[in-house]
This record gives structure tokens, sequence and C-alpha cells, in this order.
């Protein structure tokens, strides 16, 4: 490549600029024209963090994301002939290094500004920007100074997440700041931090200011920046700018409510698009979706959708604060009710008695005294199996 960024020396091993400056970017464009969810900036919603759906699946996707960075990072050498063997493992150590900066700094922020809690999403968030912060310089560092590039890129992500919600930006999932910050700070950090490249390969031929280079090096960086900055901005705005006159790039609210999942994909329940009736997974009707129902009537939906699909630990908003309904909380004590008869099965301290005759078990049949009734079959552990039989089920002790 002969670009004039090439020539004036800009460095970006392994995509800062190419892949997450212009994401962050393309992401914060369309979330200022989108515009925030709905209710989100109510006084009841404006708080510094959202209710995190499955903190673990987070957590696990961060696992994943983390192993695959040391391929995205060593594998940018395109090979191992030759020097860049050498340069692979390097960038394996920084990365590694970088990432586990940027983890114990989001762990010491969170700890001060987050009244001693260590914060997931902080902790997340601040990890992936650690990595984002060396994927453009992670060859051309020492161990040490990738130390110091990733707990500064973790306090860049962190305060840019902070400064959206001043500004009110609504992003979801913190990419603007992953992605768009740390990868700003990751072409800069070249600049200071950038050494010559010992090896025959020649990928970096000047040094960084703290390695007694000039501040040309920093120039190129910044130019970098600054040409991807006005190309992401005027390319995204445009193309989005058509798909909102023809298209529209923002969905409708019962899919915002109820989440693309379901809507689209029927995954969690299901929602018939023609008559505007919603299901369950088990197939129970939960209620119909008009064209004029209102925010509140689609929110109380969504609760009960909830209830009505087992889902013992999934809270549902009320007035923007995430709580649990009486229905749900009875469903809850039951639960723990099944699960003490079940030890009790299995410890044989009860007996389980089999009417032959008796119909198919609801929940109004009468039972004599010293018997208990088995409650509505549920999809936890092994009780489905132990009351899912057409017969009666009737439990006495011994």
């Amino acid at each position: 490549p002969q670009g004039f960024l090439k020539r004036l020396g800009a460095i970006d091993f392994a995509g800062s600029g190419a892949v997450h400056l212009i994401g962050g970017l393309t992401g914060l464009v369309a979330t200022v024209m989108m515009g925030a969810r709905h209710n989100r900036w109510s006084k009841a919603r404006s708080g510094p963090a959202e209710h995190m759906g499955n903190p673990i699946n987070a957590i696990l996707g961060m696992f994943m994301l983390w192993w695959g960075w040391l391929g995205f990072n060593c594998g940018s050498t395109y090979g191992v002939a030759g020097g860049k063997w050498k340069l692979a493992a390097k960038a394996a150590v920084t990365t590694i290094n970088s990432s586990i900066a940027a983890g114990c700094a989001s762990f010491t922020i969170s700890y001060i500004f987050k009244r001693r809690k260590f914060d997931i999403g902080y902790i997340i968030n601040g990890i992936l920007g650690g990595l984002v912060g060396i994927t453009s310089i992670c060859p051309a560092v020492s161990p040490g100074e990738a130390l110091v590039i990733g707990a500064v890129s973790a306090c860049v992500t962190l305060a840019t997440l902070e400064l959206l919600l001043v500004c009110r930006v609504d992003d979801p999932v913190g990419a603007i700041a992953v992605h768009g910050a740390a990868g700003t700070w990751s072409l800069i950090a070249v600049g200071f931090f950038a050494s010559k490249d010992p090896t025959e390969e020649k990928l970096v031929i000047r040094n960084g200011l703290l390695h007694g280079g000039d501040v040309s090096l920093l120039y190129s960086q910044l130019l970098y920046v600054a040409v991807l900055v006005l190309w992401t901005g005027v390319t995204t705005f445009s193309l989005l700018a058509i798909l909102n006159l023809t298209i529209g790039i923002r969905c409708d609210l019962p899919t915002e409510v109820f989440g693309a999942d379901l809507c689209e994909h029927s995954i969690g329940g299901y929602l018939n698009q023609d008559s505007g009736q919603l299901f369950n997974t088990h197939g129970y009707h939960i209620g119909t979706i008009h064209p004029d129902t209102t925010p509140d009537q689609l929110r109380d939906l969504y609760c009960k959708l909830m209830e009505e699909s087992n889902t013992f630990d999934t809270p549902c908003m009320s007035n923007g604060v995430y709580k649990r309904s009486s229905t749900l909380r009875k469903r809850m004590l039951t639960q723990r009710r099944v699960s003490s008869l079940a030890m009790a099965l299995n410890s044989g301290g009860c007996k389980r008695i089999r009417s032959p005759d008796s119909p198919k078990m609801t929940t109004n049949t009468e039972v004599t005294e010293g018997e208990v009734e088995p409650p509505r079959p549920v999809s936890n552990g092994n009780l489905s199996q132990e009351f899912t039989d057409n017969s009666l089920a009737v439990i006495t002790r011994f």
C-alpha cells in the first residue's frame, strides 16, 4: 500500500483505527441519529447503570473475545517467516499484559467510584478497552509499557462511559467507549511508546517521544485519527440518512420492548405479526398488542410474559424500577416448596402414591387430610419428570 498516511509513517499494526475507531464512531453517529431507547432518560431510569440481562453470559463473551484477541493481534504479522514470529510472540505478551493492567485498573476504579462494589459492566468494558488500546502497537512496545497502555485504556474507556451518560447518549453496551475512545488512545499511544523494530521486517522505523524520537510520528498518528473521524462521520451519516428516509433505522415500540429475538425469531415467546397475539414459550396466550397499545400496557405484557414463562430470576420493570411482581414472588415460593419436597423424596422421607383411576392432574383437585397436592409442574431440575404423567401424584408423610 502506498497511501499518503503510509508514506507519512502512520502505524496501525492490528487495526485499532481501521477496525475499532471506525466501529466506535459509526456507533456514535448511529446512536445520535436514532435517539435513546424509550423512556431511557426518565427520572426513574436515568441512573448510571441499566439492568444487565445475563452477567454470566456477558463475562463468558468477554473471555471468548479475550482469547480471540491473541489470534487477532498475533495473526496480524501475516506469517512466521523471517522475523515475523518474533513480532507475533511479543504481540502475545503485550496483549496479555495490557488486558491484565486494564482489568486491575477497572477493579480499582469500580471499587472507588461504585462505593466498594465491583461493577460487572465496568470490569468487562475496562478489560476490552485495554485490549483495544494495545492493538495498534502490540509488537512495538515492551511488556512494561503495555501495562501502562492498558491501564490508561481502561481509564479512558470508563471515563467515556460516564461522559456519555452526562451527554445523554444511549450506548447500551459501551461500544462507543470501548472501541471509539480506546481506539483513539491506542493510535495516539504509538507516538509516545513506539520503538524501532530490530527485526528485518522494519515494522517501525521511528521512535516515539519516550524513546528519544521527535514529534513527527505523533503528528502522523493524530492526522490518521482526524482522517478516520472525518471519513467515518460523513459516510455513516450519509448512509443512515438515506436508510432513514426509505426503510427507517429504528424498530417499532413493541419490538423495542419485547426484543427482536422474540418478535423476529420467536425466541422466548411468539408474536403473531398479523393479529398481534402474544404467546409464551409454552404456547399460552399472554395478550394482544393493538396499534393503540400504550407503552405502559406493553410493559405490563412484558412482565406477564416473564412470569408465565417460569422465569423466576428475571425481574420486571415498573415505573423504571426493577422488581418482582406478587405473582412472580408466589411462584418463587412454590419453587422452593417443590424443591423441599423433591429433597424429601430423594432422601426417602416421603413416598409417592399413584392413583390409577385418577384424571389428569389439575390445580383444583381435592385432596384429603394429610395429603399434599403437587404444585404446577416446573421445568427446573428433575421435578418436571416427577409430575408430568397424567395420574394424580399424592405425597404422604410416613
